[in-house]
C-alpha cells in the first residue's frame, strides 16, 4: 500500500514538473517579455513582480498532493489557454500588422492624390499659357499688318505718285512715241513745231518728263535728241493713251 503511494506520489510529482514548466516558462517570461517591449518597464515592474509572485504561488501549490485527473484536467486547461492566447496575440499581431499596412497605403494615396492636384495645377497654368501666347501671336500678327501698311504709306510719301501730264507734256511724249515708233531721230528743235509748241514750251515740258524718268536726251553730231525709257515707253503703251499719227498726216 505505501509502494503504491509512493509510485502515484511518483506520478504526481512528474505531472506537477511538467505543469509548472508549462506555466512559469510559457507565461511568466512571454508576458513579461511582451509587456517590456511595448511599455515601460518601470511602470509594470510592480506588476510583474506580483505576476511572478503569484507563479511561485501557483509552484508552490502545484507541489501539494491530487488526484491524478486533476493534474491532467489543469494541464489540458493551462496548455489550452497557452495555445489561446498565443493565437490570441498571433490575431492582435496581425490586425496590428493590418492597420500599419493600412495606414501606408493610405499615405500613399494622400500623397497621390496630392501629386495628382498638383499636376492638374500644373496642366491649367499651360493652358492659360498657351492661350496667353496665342493671343500674344495674334496681336503681334496684327501689329506686323499694320506696321506694313505704314511702310507703305511711308513708301508713298517719300516717293509720291507722278502727277497727272498736262496736255503739252502729253504732245510731247506722244510725239517723242512717234519718232520712236518709226525709228527716226527725235530732234529737241524739229518735233515742237509739229504739235504746235515753242522751243521754250516743248524744253519745259522735256525737263518735266526728264524728271519723271520717261524720256532721255542723247549727244552726237552737235545735235541734241529725245527718246522714250523703258518707263515712257509703258506710259504710252497704256490703253487709255493716245497716239499721234504724225507721220501719216505728214510733218507740220
Amino acid at each position: 500500500m505505501q509502494q503504491d503511494d509512493a509510485k502515484q506520489k511518483s506520478k504526481f510529482k512528474w505531472v506537477k514538473g511538467i505543469a509548472a514548466a508549462i506555466l512559469v516558462p510559457g507565461l511568466g517570461v512571454p508576458v513579461t517579455k511582451l509587456v517590456e517591449s511595448h511599455y515601460d518597464v518601470s511602470v509594470f515592474s510592480p506588476a510583474m513582480a506580483g505576476l511572478w509572485s503569484l507563479m511561485r504561488g501557483v509552484g508552490d501549490w502545484l507541489n501539494l498532493t491530487a488526484p491524478i485527473y486533476v493534474w491532467e484536467f489543469l494541464v489540458v486547461t493551462v496548455s489550452a489557454g497557452v495555445l489561446g492566447a498565443f493565437g490570441v496575440g498571433t490575431l492582435l499581431y496581425s490586425r496590428l500588422e493590418i492597420r500599419a499596412a493600412k495606414a501606408e497605403q493610405d499615405k500613399a494615396f494622400a500623397k497621390a492624390r496630392e501629386v495628382i492636384a498638383r499636376l492638374k495645377t500644373v496642366s491649367a497654368e499651360l493652358d492659360d499659357a498657351k492661350l496667353e501666347l496665342n493671343a500674344t501671336r495674334k496681336s503681334l500678327e496684327a501689329t506686323d499688318l499694320e506696321l506694313k501698311a505704314t511702310y507703305v504709306k511711308i513708301s508713298e510719301l517719300k516717293a509720291p505718285e507722278s502727277p497727272p501730264l498736262t496736255k503739252d507734256q502729253d504732245n510731247v511724249i506722244a510725239a517723242i512715241a512717234a519718232y520712236d515708233n518709226e525709228g527716226e531721230n527725235c530732234s529737241t528743235r524739229d518735233f515742237p513745231a509739229h504739235i504746235g509748241l515753242t522751243l521754250l514750251e516743248a524744253d519745259g515740258a522735256m525737263d518735266v518728263l526728264e524728271a519723271m524718268k520717261l524720256i532721255a536726251f542723247e549727244y552726237y553730231n552737235g545735235q541734241r535728241y529725245v527718246t522714250l525709257t523703258a518707263k515712257g515707253r509703258a506710259y504710252v503703251l497704256r490703253p487709255d493713251f493716245v497716239m499721234l499719227s504724225l507721220f501719216q498726216r505728214g510733218k507740220r
